[in-house]
């Protein structure tokens, strides 16, 4: 029986030896229980189930393999540890492959094998992230590798030293996801470098990392930059991702569908600076912006935010929770230009009381939802066609609603409390409703007429910027509801120029009778009518406002 049983374990040793052998792993395992001398050892050790292990990348080197293996890995590139892999042979190869891409490609044989990794990583090239180590080498071949495959580079937790000095741009057509914005570290040493040191490509996303500027150049940490030769070039994605201390944090340059989440630009030149200067006045570049911003902080920067592009831009949305704080410059913290339509939602302002929050001009505007603390407001120029606002809040004296226009442009702020007294509103048509604004407070709309009041108790004139023109605006006009002529006479200081006289009652306009009349003295009288027949419908000590302007005086003889 023992002899048996020795036979039979014979013959289980060569048939796993024969296997083994046929998948090319090499020398077979020691016979258990045979008594045969030692197999020299095999050129690669073999760790761990079928597939050979190489010590190190072979950067250089000829591995010799058995025919028959068709998938290597190795414990590391350059030391084990750090950056393993796995490599498949593949015939579609050849010697170029190998002399252009000697980072992931070796040659074992006649045969040569490729990085077959979905997700590499940068230290599979020969990264090390320890801050001192230049990676900018390993990049380029992990960039070159993942565009080539499809695959998404994979940034370690650590910090990646980059020098971009005299070596341009690095495009990510490829995507590249981090491990975190506070684990995942892009050091650029910038010194000596001109242009962006990453440029992101159509169709991409950059991802959970922070790019970290080291020194000062005029450069850009990440460029949103559309392929001239492209129909349709853009859809870039970076999302939670802090870019930190360039002359430019993000450029954009031209491109169709962008969009800003979750990030952080702050204490660069410009946070984000969107001009399309690199494009020719006489091509189609400069039309499309169509971006979105939202969940960021915009902050401690030079300039937090300009869009400003050659020709003219759509769609912009600033939301979500954005805050744009503390620029460093003294003119404005935002300046957005040729936008339309552009909205706001949910944004949160905090500056110095001279520098506006946001300086916009040939926008369309609307902005739902902003709260502004110790800001220079918001300032949408002369040169706009219509803006509004809605549920938006000052909180100190500084924080200014600034809107002078000038014919076809309208205002309509609704629900807003802007208690500075610099608010200054001119435009031909405009609407108030449940609002703040300066020392006025306005209400509903009424009759196609915006109702404003003054103070209470204001029984006096006050030169007001409303409309378009200068306008008188007078409070608390007592009508007793008995009299049946001209039951209230008011005389008002007319200003230089034309005025018209307007009257917009709590309630009840269909009741009353308004007329106005400007002597040679510069007052205007008006007065108010209430018919006898319509007596029962005017309460009694009923409060009008009235307000005067766009009227051509005619002086009485």
């Amino acid at each position: 029986m023992s002899d048996i049983s020795d036979e039979l374990r014979r013959l289980m040793v060569s048939r796993r030896a024969g296997l083994l052998a046929l998948a090319g792993i090499g020398a077979p395992l020691a016979a258990i229980g045979a008594s045969r001398p030692p197999e020299p050892a095999p050129p690669v050790q073999i760790i761990e189930g079928l597939i050979p292990t190489l010590s190190t990348f072979p950067l250089g080197q000829e591995v010799a393999l058995a025919a028959g293996v068709q998938a290597v890995r190795t414990a590391g590139f350059a030391r084990a540890g750090l950056g393993s892999a796995m490599y498949i042979a593949d015939p579609a190869l050849d010697d170029d492959a190998l002399a252009t891409r000697p980072a992931s490609v070796f040659r074992a044989g006649k045969r040569l094998f490729r990085l077959a990794e979905a997700f590499p990583t940068p230290e599979m090239f020969g990264a090390v992230a320890d801050g001192q180590t230049d990676t900018w080498p390993a990049f380029k071949a992990a960039i070159a590798h993942c565009t080539r495959h499809g695959a998404v580079l994979m940034i370690t937790s650590g910090s990646f030293l980059l020098r971009p000095a005299g070596r341009g741009s690095l495009t990510l057509d490829c995507d590249m996801r981090g491990a975190g914005l506070l684990s995942s570290t892009l050091l650029c040493d910038v010194v000596g470098h001109h242009g962006p040191v990453f440029t992101l490509g159509s169709y991409r996303l950059i991802a959970d990392l922070t790019l970290m500027a080291r020194g000062t150049a005029p450069t850009a940490g990440l460029a949103l930059r559309a392929d001239k030769r492209a129909t349709f070039s853009g859809h870039m994605r970076v999302e939670g991702v802090r870019i930190h201390g360039f002359e430019t944090n993000i450029l954009i340059s031209n491109c169709y569908q962008w969009s800003l989440r979750d990030s952080i630009l702050s204490a660069g030149g410009e946070g984000l600076l969107y001009d399309g200067a690199d494009f020719t006045a006489d091509s189609d570049s400069g039309y499309f912006n169509d971006g979105s911003i939202e969940g960021c902080m915009i902050a401690d920067n030079r300039r937090n935010l300009c869009i400003d592009p050659p020709k003219k831009s759509a769609n912009l949305f600033i939301g979500r929770g954005t805050a744009i704080q503390n620029a460093r410059g003294t003119t404005e913290q935002a300046l957005l230009k040729k936008i339309r339509p552009l909205r706001i939602e949910m944004l949160y302002g905090e500056g110095a009381p001279q520098i506006p929050l946001l300086r916009m001009s040939q926008c369309d505007a609307t902005i739902d939802g902003c709260f502004m603390s110790g800001t220079g407001g918001i300032d949408v120029g002369a040169d706009w066609s219509s803006t509004t606002l809605r549920q938006v809040t000052g909180a100190s004296p500084s924080d200014a609603f600034v809107a002078t226009g000038g014919v076809g442009q309208s205002v309509v702020v609704e629900d807003s409390d802007i208690a500075s007294p610099r608010t200054r509103i001119t435009s031909r048509k405009q609407r108030f409703s449940r609002s703040t604004l300066g020392a006025e407070t306005h209400g509903e709309r009424i009759a196609g007429m915006s109702l404003a009041l003054s103070p209470p108790g204001n029984k006096t004139a006050a030169l007001h910027a409303i409309d378009g023109a200068q306008t008188l605006i007078a409070r608390d006009i007592a009508i007793p509801a008995r009299a049946a002529a001209s039951v209230a006479t008011v005389s008002l200081t007319a200003p230089n120029g034309p005025c018209v006289a307007i009257a917009t009652p709590d309630h009840a306009l269909e009741a009353l009778i308004f007329s106005a009349s400007v002597g040679r003295d510069g007052h205007v009288v008006v007065q108010a009518h209430n018919p006898t027949d319509q007596m029962r419908r005017i309460p009694r000590g009923l409060s009008v406002t009235i307000a005067l302007f766009g009227f051509e005086p005619s002086p009485a003889k």
